[in-house]
C-alpha cells in the first residue's frame, strides 16, 4: 500500500510497482492506463510537472510507474463524522476533471473510502492510502482526521486517490502544502492525459 501524507512526511514506503526501465508513452485521449509506464508527454505542460504529478519526484514523493484506475465508475463511501454533501461535491469535481463517473454510495462495496480518522503515520494531516496492483489502483482510503479540513484538503486528497503525486509549484492544488482549492489548468491537462 502506498501512502501519501500532505503537510507531514512526504511518502511512507515505496510504491509496490516495479516499472520496467525506460518505458515511455505519449498521452492519447481515451487510452487506458497501462502497467509500467514511466513517462508521458502532455502537450503544453512542462515535463518536470508531468513527472512530479504522475511518477513522483524527490524530495516530495518516491519515483514510481504510472498508477491509475481502470474502473468504468468509482464508488465512494463516506464514514461517520464527514459531511456526505461536501464529499459528494468534491467527488463531482474530481469526476468532471477525470471523466471517470463517480457516485457516493451507501453500501459497503466501495472503491474509495472517506474516513474521519488519522491515517497510518499521518498524525492529524489528511492523507490517502491506495492499493496498487500492476500499475492499477484498485482501492483507496482518504483519511481526514478533522472534519473541518474536508473542504480545504478533500480535492487534493482525491487527486492522490486518482494517482497524482505532489506538484513542485506552490500555487497548484497538488502542492505539498496547497493554497489552491481547485486543480490548475496544467494539473487538469495531466489528469485528462491519463483518464480521457
Amino acid at each position: 500500500m502506498a501512502l501519501s501524507a500532505c503537510g507531514g512526511p512526504a511518502t511512507i514506503g515505496p510504491s509496490p510497482v516495479a516499472p520496467p526501465a525506460g518505458t515511455v508513452a505519449t498521452a492519447v485521449p481515451g487510452a487506458a492506463p497501462r502497467s509500467g509506464i514511466t513517462s508521458i508527454v502532455v502537450p503544453g505542460v512542462a515535463p518536470e510537472l508531468v513527472t512530479a504529478l504522475l511518477f513522483g519526484a524527490p524530495p516530495n514523493d518516491n519515483p514510481h510507474a504510472l498508477e491509475a484506475w481502470e474502473n468504468a465508475a468509482l464508488r465512494h463511501c463516506v464514514g461517520p463524522g464527514l459531511d456526505v454533501d461536501q464529499v459528494a461535491a468534491i467527488v463531482a469535481s474530481g469526476a468532471a476533471v477525470s471523466g471517470i463517473p463517480a457516485a457516493v454510495v451507501s453500501s459497503d462495496t466501495c472503491d474509495v473510502r472517506w474516513v474521519r480518522e488519522a491515517g497510518p503515520g499521518c498524525g492529524l494531516h489528511p492523507c490517502t492510502a491506495k492499493t496498487v496492483e500492476g500499475g492499477r489502483i484498485t482501492a483507496a482510503t482518504i483519511y481526514v482526521p478533522e472534519a473541518g479540513r474536508l473542504t480545504e484538503a478533500g480535492l487534493h486528497e482525491l487527486g492522490h486517490a486518482l494517482g497524482l503525486g505532489h506538484s513542485p509549484r506552490r500555487g497548484d492544488l497538488m502542492a505539498v502544502t496547497p493554497t489552491a482549492l481547485d486543480f490548475s489548468a496544467d494539473e487538469r491537462a495531466v489528469i485528462a492525459a491519463v483518464y480521457r
